[in-house]
């Protein structure tokens, strides 16, 4: 994508959205929720294994 200078779709898509409906502060902060609901369950699944953790602590 950096090569061919596009940008990644959800975040063209999401930008195209908010353009076209005019969405309010709700949608960022869906968006926003949405990321750090995302960040937490990945975070939560990969700590489940005793062989991986992150973040890492101590490197």
């Amino acid at each position: 994508m950096v090569i061919s200078k596009l940008l990644h779709p959800p975040a063209a898509a999401s930008a195209i959205v908010v353009i076209n409906t005019e969405a309010g502060w709700g949608f960022l902060l869906t968006i926003c929720i949405s990321a750090l609901l995302l960040i937490a369950i990945s975070v939560i699944y990969n700590n489940l294994f005793k062989d991986r953790q992150y973040p890492k602590q101590g490197v």
